[in-house]
């Protein structure tokens, strides 16, 4: 038995991350905040909930982008996969406009929701590969990086990058180009694990610039440094699919009657 989190492990932890986060933002965001702040009340113990909620949501994103890139790397049919996060995140789109909205717009074009996110740093780490000549790692420790085949290369996949980061922006997906950066930087590194979650951790944390949001990041780079290489026993595949538009469609409900 190997020591460490398995990708269950890893995808649990991150679904009951993001159920905190949503919760707290529908629930106490929208639902108690809102309008306590636009009746000019003070609520002190409220809003640090809140916060604290919000922080602890902050462990999934990099948990599922790092699942994302460990997919792309095993799974058997890459096509397949694509399709299955492409149809997901059209499928999510209504779920995520009712719950980010407070239930007040069905379709709303200011923000998209994350596997929009995921689906394009799946299409990016799709066309690395096909860049990356020598079928290794463009950062490993092995390449000559003097060669102009090298450096040619490291140009074409920075622009790539920088592609779907642009992409991400446009399209305003949840967390953007933050989501699509951290995506490429765990797949330049995915060869070294320690490289991997300091890089990614800097990355987070400087993006967010958010003191409260650090502890967060920090345990979900450690859940992943921790990460045991192994899927786990439960083969629910499709689960994790099924509950991101079905937890955000029940949540926007229960706000609804309530």
């Amino acid at each position: 038995m190997r020591i460490g989190f398995n990708g269950n492990q890893l995808k649990l932890i991150a679904v009951v991350s993001m159920l905190v986060d949503h919760m707290a933002y529908l629930f106490i965001g929208v639902g108690m905040l809102t309008p306590a702040l636009q009746a000019g009340e003070e609520v002190p113990a409220l809003f640090l909930l809140y916060r604290v909620l919000r922080a602890i949501g902050r462990m999934a994103f990099p948990v599922f982008c790092f699942l994302l890139v460990e997919g792309f790397l095993h799974t058997k049919s890459r096509r397949r996969y694509a399709i299955r996060l492409g149809i997901f995140s059209l499928i999510s789109e209504i779920p995520f406009d009712l719950l980010t909205s407070g239930t007040r717009l069905f379709v709303d074009w200011s923000s998209q929701n994350v596997m929009i996110t995921l689906f394009l740093g799946l299409l990016m780490m799709e066309v690395l590969e096909r860049l990356d000549i020598q079928k290794k790692n463009t950062l490993d420790q092995g390449r000559n990086y003097s060669s102009g085949i090298f450096q040619l290369e490291l140009m074409a996949q920075l622009f790539v990058i920088f592609f779907f980061c642009a992409a991400a922006w446009i399209v305003r997906c949840d967390y953007d180009y933050t989501g699509i950066m951290l995506i490429a930087i765990f797949y330049w590194f995915r060869w070294d694990r320690k490289q991997m979650c300091i890089m990614g951790f800097l990355w987070m944390a400087v993006i967010e610039q958010r003191l409260e949001y650090l502890p967060a990041f920090a345990l979900s780079f450690i859940f992943i440094f921790l990460y045991n290489g192994t899927r786990g026993k439960w083969k629910g595949k499709y689960a994790g699919y099924f509950f991101y538009p079905l937890h955000m469609a029940v949540l926007a409900l229960i706000y609804g009657l309530v």
